[in-house]
């Protein structure tokens, strides 16, 4: 059975986001104040990197409370594929009043166990590739106001602490330049009246449909006062919130918001279960596009294998096995925005697929040279139209 479908413009492109990239997904880093680590300190931070991790992959907080999860947390180490140590400049005072170095703890997890955690506790898992989130975000701090900017991250310690949440908890939240181009569109005015027409706007730009709008504002030393926002193509959601510390309040945006999309695009996975598809996926016209396309499709969580059957000038057709059910690739895909799909896809040209050889097809003009689809000749059944699905073109 084959998927055909074709990438959406400009939309496999990276976009300037806080966030995580594939191998940083299951690394982490943890402080340990002292010079030397014990045995008990590797351990403690071991399991306090894996739950970080778990709740990353899941989205929800409340995984934790799983029977299956806390027991593999109770042997975290099986999970560890490397670490290392390294010193910092770092200082901490204890309870003695005694400084100590602090010793960086650097924990790489192996993705396959980690996952298995989640499957073996019938728990869902959010893939890699997750839905921009734009913060407008406006400071009123005694009467001084000005709008969050990435532009400003070095200097300002309220976009530092956003930008470790998102880390922490995998979301893409994308800080806006609030360049001339933003300008145009979005002021301090703009985002304290909520303004949803010119924001929305505005986050086009940025290749993103949710935004997070909000307002903090501290009288002098006393507690943030905080309304904000979660737009999204089902509606609006309007938040309160009053708290001493602007980490406090970041992370009450994160958890909500992690929460609700790991809702919407977090997959259960089927165990035991394999089905193998055709892909078609037409359009693609250079290197850097097959190179996208491939690291979008390898990273959905129900990806079990791909492989390149054959090329047909700007047509792929991919091999694919998958963890789940047709349904569920075709409502990530959906809910991804990555790609769009065809109704009644353009035949290609009556020539026969090349055969695919290191070095000998190109792909834009460039030389495709992919070892891995060298030894394998093109199924000339694979993708064929009789055996097809068909979509309608278009953004969705």
């Amino acid at each position: 059975m084959a998927l055909l479908i074709a990438p959406a413009v400009g939309c496999l492109t990276s976009q300037l986001a806080y966030g995580l990239d594939a191998q940083s997904f299951y690394h982490e880093e943890v402080r340990v104040h002292s010079a030397t680590v014990s045995e008990h300190m590797r351990t403690q931070a071991v399991q306090d990197a894996l739950a970080t991790v778990l709740i990353r992959l899941s989205g929800m907080r409340s995984i934790l409370d799983n029977e299956k999860v806390r027991k593999a947390l109770g042997e975290p180490s099986r999970y560890l594929a490397r670490y290392s140590l390294a010193s910092t400049d770092e200082q901490f005072i204890n309870a003695k009043g005694d400084v100590v170095p602090v010793t960086l703890l650097l924990l790489d997890f192996d993705p396959g166990a980690v996952e298995g955690i989640l499957r073996e506790a019938a728990l869902p898992i959010w893939g890699l590739n997750r839905p921009k989130v734009v913060v407008w975000w406006l400071l009123d701090k005694s009467g001084q106001r000005s709008v969050l900017s990435a532009a400003s991250v070095d200097q300002d310690p309220a976009l530092q602490v956003l930008r470790d949440i998102a880390k922490r908890r995998g979301l893409e939240l994308v800080v806006p330049l609030m360049d001339e181009e933003d300008l145009q569109h979005v002021q301090t005015g703009t985002v304290s009246g909520v303004m949803l027409d010119d924001l929305s706007v505005a986050a086009q730009r940025y290749g993103a449909e949710y935004m997070v709008v909000g307002r903090s504002m501290q009288q002098w030393q006393g507690p943030w006062e905080v309304t904000w926002q979660w737009v999204s193509p089902s509606g609006v959601d309007w938040r309160e919130s009053r708290s001493a510390s602007l980490e406090l309040i970041f992370e009450e945006v994160a958890e909500y918001v992690s929460d609700t999309l790991s809702g919407q695009f977090a997959v259960l996975i089927e165990e035991g279960m394999t089905t193998q598809y055709w892909l078609e996926v037409s359009r693609v016209k250079a290197m850097s596009e097959y190179h996208s396309l491939l690291a979008y499709l390898e990273a959905l969580p129900i990806m079990e294998t791909l492989r390149l059957a054959h090329i047909d000038q700007d047509v792929l057709c991919f091999e694919m096995s998958l963890t789940s059910g047709q349904d569920q690739f075709h409502r990530i895909i959906r809910q991804g925005r990555k790609l769009v799909e065809l109704v009644d896809p353009v035949v290609s040209s009556p020539a026969a697929p090349e055969r695919v050889e290191a070095g000998t097809v190109e792909l834009g003009g460039e030389p495709f040279d992919e070892l891995s689809i060298s030894a394998h000749r093109p199924d000339r059944r694979a993708c064929s139209r009789s055996e097809s699905l068909r979509y309608q073109v278009g953004l969705l």
